[in-house]
């Protein structure tokens, strides 16, 4: 609900709830960084294929104190945020300016085209993946065989299949987080640039614990 409807369900004023939001939000985000965490402990040795991985952009209000076309959102056609997650609830890195960085720039950590990768941000998810393992995403991540599979030509059926199904889990987990109108509706808090994004990242990490906590009822699809 917005701040304006729990004012008129509760009797207090918008302030006072947004400081108490805040407050919840900031208790609920540290208990969201400390339950999904990419742990290599809770995968089988056996096992290649341990997260799969894509990116989601969020339309936000204009950036007035910090214009630039690094903001814009293609599929918006506004200014807005770009997420990296991994279900299920492993992985989340973000926000990036929603026009800046390509999926795989963001998974590599790649700042720039032509960038030496000694120079990439450790941070990256590609970074996180030991050797061996991989990730599942869709095509535009097939510049990184070594760390990722993608759908190819020439896939037997059944590999096909599988990564279909994969994937399709990804978009399922995708829709449960934007099922919350605060990642669905444009996102209109914060004042400054670093507050705008540190806002988003906080609603983002609650609706993921929600989410987190939820699919130990309502799980996602099994491939």
């Amino acid at each position: 609900d917005t701040e304006s409807g729990m004012t008129s369900r509760w009797g207090w004023d918008e302030k006072h709830i947004g400081r108490k939001l805040k407050k919840v939000g900031k208790q609920m985000q540290s208990a969201s960084k400390a339950v999904i965490v990419l742990d290599l402990n809770n995968f089988d040795p056996k096992e290649v294929i341990i997260v799969s991985v894509d990116c989601v952009n969020y339309a936000t209000t204009e950036f007035r104190l910090d214009p630039s076309t690094m903001w814009f959102d293609h599929k918006s056609h506004g200014p807005g945020l770009k997420y990296e997650f991994g279900p299920y609830c492993v992985w989340i890195r973000g926000p990036f300016p929603a026009g800046k960085y390509n999926d795989l720039s963001v998974f590599l950590g790649k700042e720039s085209e032509g960038q030496p990768q000694a120079e990439w941000n450790r941070d990256a998810l590609f970074w996180k993946i030991p050797s061996g393992k991989k990730a599942v995403a869709d095509r535009i991540y097939a510049g990184c065989p070594q760390k990722v599979m993608v759908k190819r030509d020439g896939h037997p059926d059944w590999v096909t299949e599988y990564l279909d199904r994969i994937q399709n889990r990804q978009e399922t987990y995708h829709r449960r987080l934007s099922s919350f109108n605060i990642l669905s509706d444009t996102f209109r808090h914060g004042k400054s640039t670093s507050e705008k994004m540190n806002l988003h990242r906080m609603a983002v990490d609650c609706v993921a614990f929600i989410v987190h906590h939820d699919l130990e009822y309502h799980p996602l699809m099994e491939v």
